[in-house]
């Protein structure tokens, strides 16, 4: 039934693009993520412990 709802319809392409551009992308943050070692991610992750030199309250 769907498939002959959407056999004919240009439409379709737009979602299915969509989601390919989705899936892409998702998949590069993910290699890119795991591929950096822990070393890549200290600076990162002393910042909230990391003194400015002022007194922010």
């Amino acid at each position: 039934m769907f498939s002959a709802l959407f056999h004919n319809s240009p439409l379709i392409l737009f979602p299915v693009v969509g989601l390919a551009l989705f899936i892409v992308v998702f998949a590069s943050v993910v290699v890119r993520t795991f591929s950096r070692g822990p070393d890549a991610y200290q600076r990162v992750a002393e910042l909230p412990l990391a003194s400015d030199g002022g007194d922010h309250v």
